[in-house]
């Protein structure tokens, strides 16, 4: 996977993040609302995560699902599934696995950022069970990331994706 996917990644994560809100907090962990997701960090990062999920796909360059959490003291983390290939998954499991050149372009790179901190994806699978595009994309992940210091996390998350940016209007 080219170097300039989590640049990129990254970087639209952060425009996306930082222009536009996401919605209320108080969402319950048994029923993801559209637009939402929920996750669990743990390892060197204890953290329970819930906030708005969205997904873009660019033609001719990748596919992203941006998992923004929400928390009392505004956005601190970040959570982003990219591949390659820029067409919506559909109905399947796929890799989750480290950014590498050899990368099939179905294989999606992981990154979770808290504060300064940025963790990448080393491995774990993508659930989808619902993709309905350009509007739905659903599923579940569970990924092992590190970050520069050797530090380990293991993600897992559920979500129920809208096409596009985040609303504050979202429940």
């Amino acid at each position: 996977m080219d170097k300039r996917l989590l640049s990129s990644t990254i970087l639209a994560s952060l425009v996306v993040a930082i222009g536009l809100g996401c919605g209320k907090k108080g969402m319950e962990p048994e029923d993801i609302a559209d637009g939402n997701f929920e996750a669990t960090v743990s390892g060197s990062i204890n953290l329970k995560l819930n906030g708005c999920a969205s997904f873009v796909s660019v033609p001719g360059g990748y596919f992203q699902l941006a998992l923004l959490p929400i928390s009392s003291s505004g956005l601190d983390a970040l959570l982003t599934l990219a591949r390659g290939n820029s067409s919506v998954p559909g109905v399947g499991t796929y890799n989750i696995s480290e950014e590498d050149a050899s990368n099939s372009p179905q294989d999606f790179v992981g990154l979770f950022s808290q504060s300064s901190d940025i963790f990448l994806s080393q491995s774990g699978s993508l659930n989808v069970t619902s993709s309905n595009p350009p509007d739905r994309f659903a599923g579940s992940f569970t990924f092992t990331a590190t970050n520069g210091a050797s530090q380990t996390v293991t993600i897992s998350g559920k979500f129920n994706a809208k096409s596009g940016p985040c609303t504050s209007q979202q429940p």
